[in-house]
């Protein structure tokens, strides 16, 4: 497939291939006989991802500027690049895809796990990933002094094939705990919580050791400076920083069970649950190789539904530690952090600072709710109350992928969102507070049983500007889907627009087998 991505400065990025191959997870050993004592062995899995893409970019920090030579890139005073700038891809094709100044690369992705019970009523389920990045290059970080005596790095390509590899493993111990209290007046007869408590444990060495050889330590102005030898390249490199970090999660769920209507007492009458709250949930971690700020954010999330048609969702983080006004060369404040807890310094403060909040109303319909199809129901007096909700993660991807769940059972549907932001920005020398609404909305309408239309738009209001715009039209093909997409230009912007054609397959399992096709406005 291909790929084009724009930033507001002129960046241009095109990805073309970008290739994937995926191998679902599989259990090897899972006949393996032995009862309880094998069960670690038998529920081992591991799955198998290939990634190959190949970047083509106008970025002179990724290409290189012509007046430098081919090799050299420029870096003054260890934070700020030199200017950057842009090629113009008309005049200066030849130039980008060049094989020395085409970005590309290999990722291998290896995720391991297992899962056992414990004590009769915990799962353990030990983790780990293996990564490894193939390229056809790599760099060389050298300090040198400029002719105005300034200290620069110097970015040296090295070509030949490169490789680089990083794992992480960890475990996590969880369990699930069930409350009832029994009501029963009138139709309600029970409330139940759930609590999952989760306990982890995850562990990543620091690729920037020596040892390793995958990072250039420097001494620029008498201070360690670390440079991955894979910086700015298409598929990353292995990571910086040593992690051992102790993770906490608890989520929560309360559901009511209530008596479905009934106009004769003689026949049984069914039970309903109804979600009162889904995933009341608080995280942290604590990493131990940190030597500072050690407690990471605070987050903490809650979701309801309301008459099956509204949700509601909140979530945000809170920073544990203190903050104090500080004041820069020219004399302006900004806030600072510092390694100590605001609950032990500041009495009364709270727990710490709420860096990021989002509350979210959305609303959901189509054709099959207005129906008030009913839908056969399960008596569960023996069983007592069940969950009903779907995974979060289920609810989530469907939130954020709804072209993904194109149903063509459903003549319409459509869904609007309001979105409210807020996030406290702390940079070095500065700070500020971010609030940012918005609105989005899709829709789908079935134009026969085999074709849909679609739609996706929103306005920010913060910004007064709409946002994303899409329009498709989906051909179910029995076996395979055919789909057309066309992104119009954005009000108040120039050369931005694009169509997609698409001829994929339907099964998820074979969701890579397609056919696509794409044209922007920068191949008139």
């Amino acid at each position: 497939s291909l790929r084009q991505n724009q930033s507001v400065n002129g960046i241009k990025n095109f990805t073309l291939p970008d290739f994937n191959l995926a191998m679902n997870r599989v259990m090897p050993f899972q006949n393996v006989s032995g009862g309880k004592k094998t069960e670690i062995i038998r529920k081992f899995n591991l799955a198998y991802n290939f990634n190959l893409q190949n970047l083509i970019t106008n970025d002179s920090n990724v290409v290189g500027s012509k007046s430098l030579g081919k090799d050299s890139f420029l870096l003054a005073d260890n934070k700020t690049w030199q200017k950057r700038g842009y090629y113009n891809f008309s005049n200066d094709f030849d130039y980008l895809t060049r094989p020395d100044k085409l970005n590309n690369g290999i990722k291998h992705s290896i995720p391991i796990s297992t899962s056992v019970k414990v004590l009769k009523y915990f799962s353990l389920n030990p983790n780990m990933t293996y990564e490894e990045f193939w390229y056809n290059r790599s760099i060389n970080h050298t300090v040198a002094i400029a002719d105005n005596g300034a200290t620069i790095i110097k970015k040296d390509t090295v070509q030949g094939f490169s490789r680089a590899s990083q794992y992480s493993m960890g475990t996590g111990l969880t369990t699930r705990v069930y409350g009832t209290f029994f009501i029963r007046k009138g139709r309600v007869e029970a409330l139940r919580h759930t609590l999952i408590p989760n306990l982890s444990y995850t562990y990543r060495p620091d690729f920037a050791e020596s040892s390793y050889g995958y990072y250039d330590k420097l001494k620029v102005n008498n201070q360690d400076v670390y440079r991955s030898k894979f910086e700015g390249f298409v598929m990353g490199g292995p990571g910086i920083g040593k992690t051992s970090a102790i993770g906490l999660s608890l989520n929560n769920n309360f559901e009511l069970k209530v008596k479905e209507k009934s106009d004769s007492v003689s026949v049984k009458r069914k039970y309903k649950k109804i979600s009162l709250l889904d995933n009341l949930g608080l995280s942290s971690a604590y990493n131990l190789a940190a030597d500072s700020f050690n407690l990471s954010n605070i987050a903490f999330t809650a979701r309801t539904k309301l008459f099956s048609l509204f949700d509601i969702a909140y979530s945000g983080s809170i920073d544990p530690y203190e903050r104090i006004t500080d004041t820069t060369k020219t004399g302006s404040k900004y806030s600072r952090r510092i390694n100590e807890f605001q609950l032990n310094k500041i009495k009364g403060k709270g727990i710490g600072n709420l860096v990021t909040s989002n509350l979210a109303f959305s609303f959901n319909l189509n054709s099959e709710k207005l129906k008030r199809k009913k839908k056969p129901e399960v008596d569960e007096r023996a069983s007592g109350i069940q969950a009903m909700s779907p995974t979060d993660e289920v609810l989530r991807d469907i939130k954020n992928n709804p072209n993904n769940y194109l149903d063509f059972t459903i003549p319409w549907s459509i869904y609007l969102a309001y979105n409210l932001n807020y996030n406290q920005y702390f940079v070095p020398g500065a700070s500020r507070d971010g609030y940012n609404h918005s609105i989005t909305y899709n829709g789908d309408l079935s134009l026969s049983e085999k074709w849909k239309v679609q739609f996706s738009s929103g306005y920010n209001l913060t910004q007064k500007l709409v946002t994303y715009t899409r329009f498709g039209i989906t051909r179910d093909l029995h076996c395979w889907v055919m789909s057309l997409n066309w992104v119009p230009p954005i009000p108040g912007t120039i050369n931005s627009g694009s169509y997609n054609f698409q001829l994929n397959v339907k099964s998820s399992v074979l969701q890579d087998l397609k056919l696509t096709k794409n044209r922007f406005w920068t191949d008139q």
